[in-house]
């Protein structure tokens, strides 16, 4: 995280806010970490018009900005989403799912698992 490998979006921590109550010491890490969390740029704004327009469910509801804004952050700069999601068999536009939409914009995305393993941790 400190060399910058590792970034959020700032809808990421905008989320994570929200749970800084039933979490105390959540508020202290976000504190600490404010260095993680990035604006949106001109060139995610572009990527997400891409995706909104392939799309349409991530500009019409609120529940899906935040995962527009981490693959268009990964998209802009060039980085991969780490992703909890399992990809679609049927891959659908009301519903998309990040990996599904990732592979469709050419954005490596990989789960927790695959992260660890890419960065050499082990059991």
């Amino acid at each position: 995280m400190k060399d910058g490998r590792i970034v959020g979006a700032r809808r990421v921590e905008t989320e994570l806010e929200r749970w800084e109550e039933r979490l105390p010491p959540l508020k202290a890490w976000l504190d600490s970490h404010k260095y993680l969390f990035c604006d949106v740029t001109d060139a995610q704004l572009a990527a997400a018009k891409q995706i909104v327009n392939a799309f349409p469910a991530y500009g019409s509801n609120d529940n899906y900005l935040g995962d527009l804004e981490v693959m268009t952050l990964a998209k802009a700069r060039s980085l991969t989403v780490i992703s909890l999601e399992q990809k679609a068999q049927q891959h659908s536009k009301q519903r998309p799912k990040i990996p599904n939409v990732s592979d469709e914009f050419d954005i490596p995305c990989v789960n927790l698992a695959g992260f660890l393993r890419a960065e050499g941790f082990t059991s």
